[in-house]
């Protein structure tokens, strides 16, 4: 067990044999009514995303608020595509990653001293290894303030801006996104949920940037019944990872 943060956190480690450690340590921290956890990744590991890739587990967290409140949505900043050895895609997060939500409830918030958990689970790899670790984190309202964290984190959220339309043959997508004002290039093309498999991308520069790409079930799985969101990463010079985030109706894809 370890102390963090005026909170307490327990980690559990489950990994290869060769008696590796969880390094990865996780908070309870928020901004007003908007609550998170914080993950703090050492240097040369990373976590995943919703979609880790094609291998990887995928970062949980679950909120459990007091009686009468509720989380809304997870927020999840665009990740970083990471190519692992053997050539294998993966999408995360490297020294930090903040996952975050809006409390839903009466006005003021909880009352002061009622606790607020979250578990939390994630997978930590480096260019050698992986171990799994989880946590149940535990806090008193109010939670640690870290307003600066947010405000970083939400300037990494993927924006709103693309519209898609079939392209003919079953599965296949033209994405179009307004390029006006945005620099860098398309560097990744993913569906936030694992369900989903975005391939054979085709992207053709210009304004729009119009991108081919093909979403369809991965292996053993159904496409999500309310339809899949497709994140766009690209990179502008000497900045972040940023994303554009277009919706695909379940009713089109099927």
């Amino acid at each position: 067990m370890i102390a963090a943060a005026g909170l307490l956190v327990g980690v559990f480690a489950g990994g290869p044999a060769g008696g590796a450690t969880v390094e990865v340590r996780c908070e309870l921290v928020a901004n007003g009514p908007v609550i998170g956890v914080r993950f703090i990744v050492p240097r040369g590991k990373h976590v995943y995303w919703t979609n880790p890739g094609d291998a990887g587990l995928p970062t949980s967290v679950e909120f459990r608020l007091p009686e009468g409140f509720r989380a809304g949505p997870l927020r999840w900043a665009v990740p970083e595509k990471f190519v692992q050895p053997g050539d294998v895609t993966g999408f995360g997060y490297r020294r930090e990653l903040l996952v975050w939500t809006r409390i839903v409830g009466p006005e003021g918030g909880p009352p002061a001293g009622s606790k607020v958990r979250a578990s939390v689970s994630w997978l930590e790899c480096d260019d050698r290894e992986c171990v799994s670790g989880r946590a149940e984190l535990e806090a008193a309202w109010p939670l640690n303030q870290m307003p600066d964290a947010f405000d970083r984190w939400a300037s990494r959220m993927p924006e709103a801006g693309g519209g898609a339309k079939p392209a003919g043959a079953p599965g296949r997508w033209e994405i179009s996104i307004p390029w006006t004002d945005r620099s860098g290039g398309v560097r990744w093309v993913a569906a936030c949920d694992p369900r989903a498999v975005v391939t054979d991308v085709v992207v053709r520069a210009g304004d729009p940037v119009r991108i081919g790409c093909t979403i369809a079930p991965a292996p053993g799985s159904r496409l999500p019944a309310g339809g899949v969101e497709v994140v766009v990463g690209y990179k502008p010079f000497w900045r972040e990872m940023k994303g554009i985030a277009v919706e695909i109706p379940a009713g089109d894809i099927r």
